[in-house]
């Protein structure tokens, strides 16, 4: 019995493409089913979260739209620069310098005026605010002096109902100038002029007292002494030496508690 001849050739077998292709699937299901294990466990954004991010973007987008048209402005008028030839036209571009040069002159002078104004607006404020300071300063300082004014002039008639205070007027075709020597005592005297609020003098010694008469009788002053019962030494030496001088002078006789003489305003009359 003949046997067959063993075929030379090689048979082709897909048996190893098969096994490749079956791993790729199980390997692509496997990742599949990874996938939507991942998605599952993945939580949803909440809508709110969804609606803010997206105000965001429309935000960002209408932002975007303002400034894309802004540069397409400005293309276009560089676009109308370019076509009109303005960079090649040096005539033109000069006269556009000189327009914008003297668009800002004119609102740099528009500017100082007006920094001006305020500056001058500011300065009368300043003087009207002084003005006024000084007028309520007068108006209280003169008020103040009326009622001082009252307040003396108040007390004296106390003191004149109860007796305290006398008053004595310069008489008509005397000297121009007569005064009150007030002699409280041997150490205390005073003098001021009849009808001129004044502070009177003060004299510590008879001596001083003569002394100072004798000054005034020769600017043509006269006087009117009114002596206290303390004035024990002074009564016996004053009179005496102004008669004995011829100076011209009366004199009177006081209480002890008595005056003629305000202390801040001598002898003014009422």
């Amino acid at each position: 019995m003949s046997r067959r001849k063993r075929s030379c050739s090689t048979r082709f077998s897909l048996f190893s493409f098969q096994d490749i292709i079956t791993c790729v699937m199980g390997i692509m299901l496997l990742l599949t089913l990874l996938i939507c294990l991942q998605i599952s466990d993945t939580p949803a954004r909440s809508s709110s979260d969804v609606k803010a991010r997206s105000s965001e973007l429309q935000t960002s987008v209408s932002q975007l739209q303002k400034e894309l048209a802004e540069l397409d402005t400005r293309v276009r008028a560089n676009s109308e620069v370019l076509q009109s030839g303005g960079l090649s036209n040096v005539q033109l571009l000069q006269e556009k310098q000189q327009s914008a040069s003297s668009a800002r002159t004119a609102a740099e002078q528009e500017l100082f005026a007006l920094l001006q104004q305020s500056q001058e607006a500011g300065q009368s404020l300043t003087d009207v605010k002084t003005s006024v300071g000084e007028q309520q300063k007068l108006s209280t300082e003169e008020i103040k002096r009326l009622i001082e004014v009252t307040r003396r002039q108040q007390q004296t008639l106390n003191d004149m109902k109860n007796g305290k205070r006398i008053v004595y007027n310069r008489y008509i075709g005397g000297a121009e100038t007569c005064w009150i020597v007030e002699v409280s005592s041997d150490t205390d005297v005073k003098a001021a002029p009849i009808g001129k609020p004044q502070v009177p003098l003060s004299f510590s010694t008879v001596d001083q007292v003569l002394t100072w008469t004798r000054e005034r009788h020769q600017e043509g002053a006269e006087f009117l002494v009114l002596f206290k019962p303390a004035a024990t030494n002074a009564i016996d030496r004053i009179p005496g030496t102004l008669r004995e001088e011829g100076i011209l002078h009366g004199y009177d006789v006081l209480g002890q508690d008595q005056t003629a003489l305000d202390p801040q305003t001598g002898a003014e009359p009422l």
